[in-house]
């Protein structure tokens, strides 16, 4: 890998080749003092294979996927940056999970297997996935001329989440018509119409739910789950033969088992499935190839203890509830504990606590949120190059015409002497 002149030092700093020989030796490395997107970007450029990136924070997750996906790109490093959200409010609170969550959550998980990185929190890690092989299950490929009944196809889309709405106009949703089945799966843009004659696929053709016209046509279609977690027609099965050996009392029981038998039942059942053996994992048995990058542990395992805390504290408001223990229904945070600590590992903090981490000393990332006059001086006092990170190219655009033409005038320097005094390079996402 060739990095750009203004990121390759990073790479050669010695306490990077430290870490690049203490992972040979012995699978693990500590760096302390780092801030910002760099703590997260330097093990990329250290660590060969995919890495997951744990921050402490859920709120975290999105934006550092971000910040790698900024880096990565302008480095040259190949492989997808993704980020695996929490799939929504903590169980026990009887509250629904996310639907875009749960169907990001899919999706990464599918895609983790050619991805350079994956970015979660303890909220999303504690949470656990369907098992691998029951996942694959209803990841539905399809292409023109295959042989395949469209029921068979309309029950696997119904096991994997998605509901029937005719006619169908967002994602998660599915409508057969005849030989007919229109499906929008949640990391599409816009459905597909899927036409038969007799069992064989005719064709498909993405289509405007407003005016029903195509808008082109299609060879093959990969279709997800909507969800990382939903019960299969035989962990239905078990499930409902667990159920009254474990909550014989709760007068709660024959409803619920009424409501499982005609599938009523979505979020309650995803929530007891670990009751059933082998049907759920932590979502690093999607992962076992990776490497742990881990920013501030002792704050990620304190989230990881606090959240585990609440979720006791809700259970027992809620005693009466047919609900697993939290011990059952999450991943355990010392099971996380343990994770985190497997080679190869590689671990981050700000402050060196205990004086066991190679120090690097660095400067806060600066954000000026639209305050150019600051922006100006700084890039004034500072000699050599200045790399500017922005959203998206639309904002590097933008900034290259302030600088050019409106900066000038807001710092009452000249602009040839200003273009003179800047070497910047505006990178965009």
């Amino acid at each position: 890998m060739t990095l750009p002149a203004w990121l390759a030092p990073l790479a050669e700093l010695a306490a990077a080749r430290e870490a690049r020989r203490a992972l040979e030796a012995s699978g693990r490395a500590r760096l302390s003092g780092l801030g910002g997107p760099l703590r997260a970007f330097l093990p990329l450029l250290v660590v060969d294979g995919p890495l997951l990136v744990l921050v402490p924070r859920e709120r975290d997750v999105e934006e550092t996927a971000q910040d790698l996906r900024t880096l990565a790109a302008a480095a040259g490093i190949e492989g997808a940056v993704l980020s695996l959200p929490a799939p929504g409010p903590p169980p026990f609170r009887g509250l629904p999970r996310h639907e875009s969550a749960q169907a990001r959550r899919a999706a990464t998980l599918h895609r983790a297997r050619g991805a350079r990185v994956v970015v979660a929190s303890p909220f999303g890690l504690l949470r656990p996935s369907l098992a691998p092989h029951l996942l694959a299950t209803r990841v539905i490929e399809v292409r023109v001329g295959d042989e395949l009944l469209p029921e068979i196809l309309l029950e696997a889309l119904d096991e994997g989440g998605y509901r029937r709405e005719d006619p169908v106009t967002a994602p998660g949703q599915v409508a057969q018509r005849g030989g007919i089945l229109d499906v929008f799966p949640p990391d599409q843009g816009s459905p597909v119409r899927l036409e038969f004659l007799g069992d064989t696929l005719e064709s498909l053709r993405r289509f405007d739910p407003e005016t029903q016209r195509t808008t082109g046509a299609l060879e093959a279609l990969e279709v997800l789950p909507i969800a990382d977690v939903f019960a299969t027609r035989s962990v239905t099965a078990a499930l409902r033969e667990r159920l009254p050996q474990r909550f014989r009392d709760r007068k709660e029981l024959p409803a619920l088992l009424e409501r499982l038998e005609r599938g009523l039942l979505v979020d309650e059942v995803v929530e007891l499935l670990p009751l059933v053996p082998d049907t759920t994992v932590p979502v690093w048995g999607h992962l076992d190839r990776f490497a742990a990058v881990v920013l501030d542990p002792e704050a990620v395992m304190a989230e990881a203890e606090a959240f585990h805390e609440r979720a006791r504290e809700e259970k027992d408001r809620r005693k009466e509830a047919i609900a697993l223990d939290p011990e059952e229904a999450l991943v355990g945070a010392e099971a996380l504990r343990v994770r985190l600590a497997e080679a190869p590992a590689f671990h981050l903090r700000e402050v060196d606590t205990d004086g066991l981490s190679r120090h690097v000393a660095s400067r806060p990332v600066s954000r000026y949120a639209g305050d150019l006059r600051r922006m100006a001086s700084d890039l004034r006092a500072h000699e050599g190059r200045s790399v500017l990170f922005l959203g998206n190219q639309g904002r590097a655009d933008r900034l290259t015409d302030l600088l050019t033409r409106h900066l000038s005038p807001i710092e009452s320097a000249n602009l040839a002497q200003l273009s003179q005094q800047l070497n910047t390079l505006i990178a965009s996402r």
